[in-house]
């Protein structure tokens, strides 16, 4: 299990920045299993591995800036 800090810089043991925790924004409420958006992270992120930068691709991805708001509301839920 993963245990979250609620500060807002990282989460726990991980190093991530909070704004690349808005990529599981993109996967909840059922779209955990949604085959079209699990290749559309293999493609935009995961085949491209540190050929650029992590908050680029995660732009890329998300077709807009992360937001640090959906990290806390992920947190609350």
């Amino acid at each position: 299990m993963l245990f979250l800090s609620r500060t807002p810089a990282l989460v726990k043991g991980l190093d991530i920045p909070c704004e690349h925790i808005d990529l599981f924004s993109f996967f909840s409420n059922g779209n955990l299993f949604n085959k079209s958006l699990g290749l559309k992270l293999r493609d935009t992120i995961l085949s491209k591995g540190s050929s650029k930068d992590g908050l680029t691709l995660l732009r890329d991805f998300m077709g807009r800036e992360p937001n640090v708001n959906a990290f806390t509301e992920w947190l609350k839920s």
